[in-house]
């Protein structure tokens, strides 16, 4: 039974190809598009489509993504031809590499041309047919744009193909805004090098550069060659393929990134990328339908792995446990010792849930160094590795800053972000010795939140949104310094989840008549999706990030639910 139908322009090769088959893989019907000249890519992708994939359908739709006319038969014809549309993903790109002064306005429009309003067409059109299709079908369709790392922070000799991707952010952020009362998800991928055949011109300096002096042939080399050549100077140690781009893809199509919009997954970042925040902060949506959970299959009883994750006893924790533990991981719990019947009860719905999964309890403390290197010990010992870590544990305090006393300053701090430190410190150390025998694939997990991005005025957070803006910092350095040992460092970062912390917060703000309760943390209506969210989405969430499809994303921090904030 098909999920659904995706169209992908610039599918004849590369990335969009990558995105066609994973997209065929995981249930969907696919439109095919690219311009003439690839027809016959694009017909061998369908049929490796149909040959490889049972019962799956392909089409192929020729247009050139400038041409509005193009653009709108294209769209039409994924419908007339597979039945609906349900995932448009806007890949078609290209690139120039030159200096500013020497960059041609032919040039110039030509990269706006393709990217920038081959995308603006692209989502106007998809758009319309969603919205006009979402009669029956009122939630769960997404639009996905081909941004770049360069859309983020600009380059020498990128100029206008940096613009063009700026551009792209400005777009799926607006169209965000605007399409989510629709039941639409806007978002784009962020790639930095990919190895693809653009991205090889890019790495070796093969644009025709004859037009340039040699001086000026040899600088835009040098920059080329020290930026992108080495894997050395990514975060991960490592180019990205296709196939990396293809699982975040399916990631943002699929159901459970339902509460993600207006986001800008930078991915595959050079370190000097990283001072740059990789969080684009999603959108004032408007999308009232009730959230359903989603259904998860019991895996096999082959374990995937070691979790462990603090502040388990309750709220995202618990969920974040319950759902590692339906992906096949084995999991330790750890919460203080005045949560140790919470753990339990987890422990126990585990081991009932999902056949062949072992747990074990461990109390600790956070911010007691001794407690924390004990508790990695404890489940190393117990489980046997340690493959994920997630520092979940943290709490909340409100009040305005001129009457924030020391004691609570530092009791925030100590939990917030010290117990992060603690975590982290200990589950790498662990985590490097361990990876003698195993040296990719685990990830560390960090608590920030959406004020770790922004303060929020009016809700006498500062104690707070400083603790969760330090776990940012302490991510991406770790990130850094991780990653030639194969392991990852992220953070989630949501917004209003209906947990008991913050059932506390709102209580606390409806008690003082100080704070005025027009921000999100009150009505769902102020949040980006128009609902809010639950512990299980989260949990969605931090199931992608320890997932090996993540294994190329590191010092991100992924906001979810979030306060109408752009950066």
């Amino acid at each position: 039974m098909s999920k659904g139908v995706a169209l992908i322009t610039g599918a004849g090769q590369g990335i969009g190809r990558s995105i066609s088959l994973r997209l065929a893989a995981d249930g969907f019907d696919i439109g095919l598009s690219d311009i003439p000249t690839n027809k016959s890519n694009l017909e061998e992708v369908a049929r490796e489509i149909t040959r490889t994939f049972a019962g799956r359908r392909a089409c192929v739709l020729l247009a050139d993504v400038t041409v509005e006319d193009d653009v709108c038969k294209m769209v039409d014809g994924v419908v007339n031809e597979l039945g609906g549309l349900d995932v448009m993903v806007a890949n078609a790109g290209i690139i120039a590499v030159a200096p500013l002064v020497e960059t041609t306005l032919a040039d110039w429009e030509k990269i706006f041309a393709v990217n920038v309003t081959g995308v603006f067409l692209s989502y106007k059109y998809a758009a319309q047919k969603m919205i006009a299709l979402n009669e029956t079908h009122k939630r769960g369709r997404r639009i996905i744009g081909a941004s770049s790392l360069a859309g983020k922070k600009g380059d020498q000799y990128l100029s206008a193909y940096c613009a063009s991707k700026f551009a792209v952010r400005g777009i799926t952020q607006s169209a965000a805004v605007e399409l989510g009362r629709h039941g639409i998800t806007v978002n784009a991928y962020a790639p930095g090098i990919i190895m693809t055949d653009m991205s090889n011109m890019k790495l070796m300096g093969s644009t025709d550069l004859s037009a340039h002096n040699e001086k000026v042939r040899q600088d835009i080399r040098a920059v080329l060659t020290n930026s992108f050549k080495h894997s050395s100077n990514t975060c991960v140690g490592y180019f990205g393929v296709p196939d990396d781009i293809a699982g975040l893809v399916s990631y943002i199509a699929s159901p459970e990134s339902h509460f993600i919009t207006g986001k800008h997954y930078g991915i595959l970042f050079a370190k000097h990328h990283i001072r740059c925040s990789l969080l684009i902060s999603n959108t004032n949506i408007c999308v009232t339908q009730v959230v359903t959970a989603l259904t998860l299959t019991p895996p096999a009883t082959m374990s995937k792995g070691v979790a462990l994750i603090t502040g388990a006893g309750q709220g995202i924790g618990r969920s974040i446990s319950l759902r590692l533990a339906a992906d096949g991981f084995d999991i330790g719990l750890s919460d203080i010792p005045t949560n140790k019947s919470n753990l339990e009860e987890v422990a126990r719905e585990i081991t009932r849930t999902y056949a062949g999964r072992r747990t074990c309890v461990l109390l600790a403390d956070v911010t007691v160094e001794d407690d924390v290197c004990k508790m990695v010990d404890g489940v190393v010992n117990e489980l046997g590795g340690l493959d994920v870590m997630v520092a979940n544990a943290g709490i909340i305090a409100v009040a305005p800053l001129v009457e924030t006393t020391l004691a609570d300053w530092e009791k925030i701090f100590a939990v917030n972000v010290t117990g992060v430190f603690l975590s982290y410190k200990y589950a790498a150390q662990k985590m490097i010795a361990l990876n003698e025998t195993h040296k990719r694939g685990r990830r560390i997990i960090g608590a920030s939140s959406l004020v770790g991005k922004r303060g929020v005025c009016e809700q006498y957070l500062s104690a707070y949104s400083a603790s969760k803006f330090a776990v940012r910092g302490i991510t991406q350095s770790a990130a850094i310094e991780l990653g030639c040992h194969g392991i990852t460092v992220n953070a989630y970062a949501p917004g209003p989840i209906m947990t008991a912390m913050g059932n506390g917060y709102n209580e606390k703000v409806r008690q003082d008549s100080r704070v005025v309760l027009t921000t999100s943390f009150k009505h769902s209506s102020n949040t980006c999706v128009g609902y809010l969210g639950v512990p299980d989405d989260i949990a969605g969430l931090v199931s992608y990030i320890a997932s090996p499809e993540s294994h190329f994303i590191t010092g991100k921090h992924y906001g979810t639910f979030s306060l109408p904030v752009f950066t």
